[in-house]
């Protein structure tokens, strides 16, 4: 093989390499319709979430669901009811984690308390 050809080869193998760990660590958004259903806390009003809407106690907002270093998470569009997190004295958009199996998220409540919603059974 000529040492052109090699470039070539190590070029290609380098792209590939690069290709490869993009796809191994790449995950798509996970579907909103994976997560619909209704969750529960005995503390809290009932969420609902429903085609990328989360609703609690007459209150909704858009929400965006990602893979990150904890999982699955949802990010609320603004702050819902009781779902915020304090930050710089203000209320703040709350972040939902949720577990491997979808059937429950944990969130932190006004006062800091991590609070743990069920997906009821269908």
């Amino acid at each position: 093989m000529t040492k052109n050809g090699l470039n070539i080869a190590g070029a290609l193998l380098a792209a590939l390499l690069v290709v490869g760990t993009f796809v191994h660590f790449h995950h798509p958004p996970p579907s909103p319709a994976d997560f619909d259903g209704t969750y529960s806390n005995p503390c809290c009003s009932a969420v609902q979430l429903r085609d990328g809407y989360l609703t609690t106690a007459g209150s909704t907002a858009r929400i965006r669901y990602v893979h990150d270093k904890f999982g699955v998470a949802g990010y609320l569009a603004s702050p819902v009811g009781q779902l915020y997190v304090p930050q710089d004295g203000k209320k703040a958009a709350s972040t939902l984690v949720f577990s491997s199996d979808l059937q429950q998220f944990s969130t932190v409540d006004s006062s800091g308390k991590e609070r743990i919603f069920r997906k009821a059974a269908t």
